[in-house]
């Protein structure tokens, strides 16, 4: 068995923050189908202390390709989250 420790570009919220706003078994679904992305923080952590959302590239070229994938992933957060803001959260993803 090993730990891969990784990092994460996500532009979503924190999942109790979501839970708020959405059914948690919807929620899960959507995690669990791979619609949504996810960062945990450490190993076996429950998906209390996930970041989820819609990733993002964790290198991007320039200005412009960033405000693309920004407002791409904003569309797509926003067709699961109405009433949810999403933000850009950087966040270690260890599995």
């Amino acid at each position: 068995m090993s730990i891969d420790i990784d990092a994460a570009l996500i532009y979503g919220e924190h999942y109790p923050k979501l839970v708020e706003h959405i059914d948690e078994d919807e929620l899960n679904e959507l995690l669990d189908y791979g619609t949504l992305d996810y960062a945990s923080p450490f190993y076996d952590a429950p998906r209390s202390y996930w970041v989820v959302g819609i990733a993002l590239p964790t290198e991007i070229s320039d200005g412009e390709a960033l405000a693309k994938e920004l407002e791409r992933a904003r569309k797509e957060f926003k067709e699961h989250f109405q009433d949810v803001t999403g933000r850009v959260i950087c966040s270690p993803h260890v599995t």
